[in-house]
């Protein structure tokens, strides 16, 4: 007979080899004898080590699917991993464990996904008797497209940090939800595992860098130039200063540069498009304990300053051609409201301003209606866009019932902003509303807004 002993890993195995070495079995025989045998134990270390945390290196959409794709695990012991999602980073869910996702594989494929904005993150878990499952991957987001540009985050923090573990990228999946747009998801290593790879066509590149400071990937930079970007986080300059490739993309191509370091300032203010009339006067430290401050701009007709806190320190800075932004200020400084204003102002000027390097009035060619921030607390700019004629303005609820009404006079086709009254908007209730435009009562146009009280 051969008994194995496994430690708990409280302190068995001393007490299990003393009794292995004094433990016999009592063995009645026919004639009413009795004996002992002796009894061989084995006793061995239990496994308490959990594999490392997979990292995910990019999510894109395939068909009307998406393909995950990770580095693999090294871990001898490795059995392979479990993918958790979800649609708000509240509740995850697990369909795919290791007994589908082996220690072999590197990527899923998933031939059909849901309209939604989903939120992914992986495991690795080992082949010990009772299996250790490792500390979570970072956040991955994923939106199919349904054509025209999309959004993708890439992901150049710090695995597994130790200082608070912020979900960058997830938190920017959830404002980016209300645009209805596609989104994909990268970790920055994709560019040194994948010499080859370039960032697909219609995305829009968003770097998060977090609040660490890491070295860009080369290929990364490069491809950043001469195309729309927004570069985002509290070390994000300085981290670009760590190569040269990385310096010289600040101080030849953007015009600036890194100047320090310093302690979270009470207030940021607005000084460019898209940020005129800006201000957060609620900051969160987050765990994150300093913001980069950036060089005066070298040659303001390329790049302009878009923030600074109350003594005039640069914060973040604005490229006309090609619209890009890069900013030192992380949504997880913000309050709620301002993390929303602050995002959908840079979609705005990211995907949908029209540029011009002339004087000239450009005359529109349709109507356009555009309401920010979207979804709104309490503040609402409305901007119409169009011909000159008389202008009807509608909101109505989710019944169909029209709950304010405004009548106004376009002289010429400049564009017209004003706010959505505040004794209408703290009036209504928290949910959905459609505000409708129509001039001369032909053409219209109608926009899904979100109101959260």
């Amino acid at each position: 007979m051969r008994i194995i002993i496994t430690d708990s890993g409280l302190g068995g195995l001393s007490i299990c080899a003393n009794f292995a070495r004094h433990i016999q079995k009592y063995k009645p025989d026919p004639y009413l004898n009795a004996d002992t045998i002796a009894v061989e134990f084995e006793v061995g270390e239990s496994d308490t080590e959990p594999p490392s945390p997979p990292i995910l290196i990019s999510i894109l959409q395939e068909g009307n699917g998406f393909i995950l794709k990770w580095i693999g695990n090294t871990e001898n012991d490795l059995a392979g991993y479990r993918l958790y999602f979800s649609y708000e980073m509240d509740t995850w869910f697990s369909n795919h464990d290791e007994t589908y996702l082996t220690s072999t594989d590197t990527q899923f494929q998933v031939g059909s996904f849901f309209n939604n904005t989903g939120f992914f993150r992986m495991t690795a878990v080992d082949n010990a008797p009772v299996p250790n499952e490792s500390e979570p991957s970072d956040i991955f987001v994923f939106r199919r497209s349904q054509g025209g540009q999309k959004l993708l985050f890439i992901n150049s923090t710090h695995q597994q940090s130790n200082t608070p573990n912020l979900p960058f990228t997830g938190n920017a999946g959830l404002l980016a939800d209300s645009h209805n747009i596609g989104i994909g998801t990268l970790n920055d290593t994709i560019f040194s595992t994948d010499t080859s790879f370039i960032i697909p066509e219609n995305y829009l590149p968003i770097v998060l860098t977090g609040n660490s400071t890491k070295q860009f990937p080369n290929d990364l930079i490069e491809q950043l130039e001469n195309s729309s970007f927004w570069i985002m986080g509290s070390k994000s300059s300085e981290s670009l200063t760590m190569s040269t490739t990385g310096s010289n993309f600040l101080q030849n191509y953007l015009g600036v540069y890194f100047t320090e370091s310093f302690p979270i300032p009470s207030e940021t203010i607005g000084i460019g498009a898209p940020y005129e009339n800006f201000a957060s006067t609620l900051i969160l430290t987050a765990g994150i304990d300093s913001l980069n401050s950036i060089g005066s701009p070298l040659n303001e007709s390329i790049v302009h300053p878009i923030f600074t806190d109350s003594t005039g320190l640069i914060l973040g800075v604005g490229m006309i051609t090609p619209s890009s932004l890069l900013s030192s200020i992380p949504l997880e400084i913000l309050n709620d409201e301002d993390q929303i204003d602050y995002f959908n102002r840079a979609i705005e000027f990211l995907l949908d301003t029209t540029l011009t390097t002339n004087n000239d009035i450009i005359l529109p060619t349709k109507l356009t209606l555009t309401f920010y921030p979207n979804p709104f607390n309490s503040r609402g700019l409305i901007q119409i866009n169009g011909i000159q004629g008389n202008y009807y303005l509608n909101l109505y609820n989710i019944l169909g019932q029209s709950v304010w009404n405004h009548q106004l006079i376009k002289l010429n086709s400049t564009p017209i902003t004003f706010n959505l009254p505040n004794n209408i908007s703290k009036g209504l209730t928290s949910g959905p509303y459609f505000l409708h435009l129509s001039i001369e009562g032909q053409n219209t146009i109608t926009q899904k807004i979100l109101y959260i009280k």
